[in-house]
């Protein structure tokens, strides 16, 4: 209960901020981390690190427009770490705060639209390059 009230502290639109920052700093890191040792790695590592904020704030957004029921939370906690997207619209509008919505929304389709970003950059880039090599590793 101590961690909820310092939750409760903070504004809406800074846990957005955060997450989303959080996101970018481990994209650019794993980016970073697959051009220096030359493996070709970074596409993937960015593809398992955009489901983690997602996932985290479905998990934050449930417990609170749950209002800390952890029955509830316990019965349907798996659902929604495995399905988050899936049934965002069903408890979306049920939820207590719209600056949580508005984070939790971002959080799930920012990953998405820049994986897909960056997916097409490397094939558009490769493919003009022709260089195909690092699709067929």
């Amino acid at each position: 209960m101590v961690l909820w009230s310092v939750f409760e502290l903070v504004p809406r639109w800074l846990h957005m901020s955060i997450v989303l920052l959080w996101l970018f700093a481990l994209l650019f890191y794993a980016d970073a981390w697959g051009k220096r040792t030359g493996k070709h790695l970074s596409l993937i590592l960015n593809i398992i690190l955009a489901q983690l904020p997602g996932l985290s704030l479905s998990a934050l957004s449930f417990w609170t427009i749950e209002h800390g029921q952890l029955n509830e939370w316990m019965n349907g906690g798996l659902e929604m770490w495995t399905s988050p997207l899936l049934r965002l619209w069903e408890w979306l509008p049920r939820a207590s705060y719209q600056g949580l919505s508005a984070a939790y929304l971002a959080a799930c389709l920012t990953p998405y639209l820049l994986v897909s970003l960056q997916i097409l950059w490397y094939f558009t880039a490769q493919r003009f390059m022709g260089k195909y090599q690092w699709v067929l590793h």
